[in-house]
């Protein structure tokens, strides 16, 4: 935990630097993003899935499984720690490629922050590896079959491929539906959506949630992940708490639909509109998958809201979008540190940070 602070604020630091912008983008985004691979891939026992995927790893004839590119890509290398560096720097090097494209230099330190901070990112994505596979492979898929030229049947191939690492990532089939309905309208009523958000909100925290496990439970599409939903304290939004963190979420979502203008409509900025209602959907009914959509889609929301805090002249925007977004990564990175300490079952796999130098190498 002190190394992954540490980390964090040496990071954000080097990006506040005020040094020239050209600078900033040649030299120190990519050393942080360098610096973000080798963190995550020279872990040693942090995740808490670490030791499931090792042993898979060394008895492979164990693992029966449909999602057959992630076994494919994962039985490929000969060592455990080398899958976990390569995937590690891989997926470094995709979100290097996003921020780097899309995101103003002036706010890489806020991105680099929650995304290191943000319980459906870095925490997830070392312990969720083959949803974090499917999401690279998917990101990818979304910058070139969407965001660069839409092309929405290509995307949806791109997607039932994507099954193939993880099933749960068929929901990503409502970028599509979400895409035609945002295209057949010509103006989003901001007030009358984000209302409409928070009454799902409510609804969805106390039932929607429980009916989504009984269906996806009846038609077997999770079969043995059920058990992460099934329990009340795996729903952030079944409790008061968790309606009040997600409700956070009201205010970015306001802020990006008040502020489309008619430059907007007419540029990739409406499709990472997209995206980012796709994420607020899934996450409002509460059907996020334990943080797996999180992964895909948060970062497109991040770049969305931070290409907007660039334009706005009214900064008060700025504030009312970005501010209760980190009060509500924080809110997320504390819980996850609470569940550590206080339930027996959840290993703390990170609180400490160990490398494969302690230990040395292993199978």
């Amino acid at each position: 935990m002190i190394v992954h602070f540490l980390l964090i604020f040496i990071l954000c630091g080097l990006n506040l630097i005020p040094l020239n912008l050209s600078f900033r983008k040649k030299y120190v985004l990519p050393f942080t993003f360098l610096c973000i691979g080798l963190f995550m891939g020279l872990r040693y026992d942090y995740g808490l899935d670490y030791w499931n995927y090792y042993e898979a790893f060394v008895n492979p004839a164990n693992e029966i499984s449909k999602e057959v590119l992630f076994w494919k890509f994962f039985y490929w290398f000969d060592k455990y720690y080398i899958y976990v560096l390569v995937k590690s720097l891989l997926l470094s090097f995709i979100m290097y490629y996003f921020v780097k494209k899309y995101v103003p230099v002036q706010y890489y330190a806020f991105f680099v922050f929650v995304f290191m901070l943000h319980s459906s990112l870095i925490y997830t994505m070392m312990t969720a590896e083959r949803s974090c596979l499917g999401t690279m492979f998917l990101m990818i898929c979304i910058e070139f079959f969407y965001l660069r030229k839409k092309r929405l049947l290509l995307l949806i191939g791109s997607i039932i491929i994507a099954t193939m690492f993880h099933r749960t990532l068929f929901g990503a089939l409502l970028i599509p539906i979400i895409d035609v309905i945002v295209s057949k309208n010509k103006r989003i009523n901001a007030i009358v959506v984000t209302i409409i958000g928070l009454i799902v909100l409510i609804i969805s925290s106390f039932v929607v949630s429980k009916l989504f496990i009984y269906f996806t439970n009846t038609i077997e599409i999770f079969g043995d992940y059920e058990y992460y939903y099934i329990e009340t304290n795996r729903f952030k939004g079944s409790n008061i708490f968790g309606v009040i963190r997600k409700s956070l979420l009201l205010l970015p979502l306001y802020c990006l639909l008040i502020n489309i203008n008619r430059q907007d409509k007419n540029s990739n900025y409406m499709k990472l509109i997209v995206l980012s209602l796709v994420y607020f959907l899934v996450y409002f009914l509460d059907i996020e998958t334990d943080g797996r959509y999180g992964m895909l889609l948060i970062p497109f929301l991040l770049i969305c809201m931070l290409i907007k805090a660039k334009m706005l002249s009214n900064k008060q925007y700025v504030v009312l979008m970005l501010c209760p977004f980190v009060l509500h990564t924080l809110w997320g990175t504390y819980d996850i540190y609470v569940r550590m300490i206080n339930n027996p079952w959840l290993p703390g796999n990170y609180m400490t940070y160990k490398t494969i130098f302690e230990v040395g190498f292993f199978k």
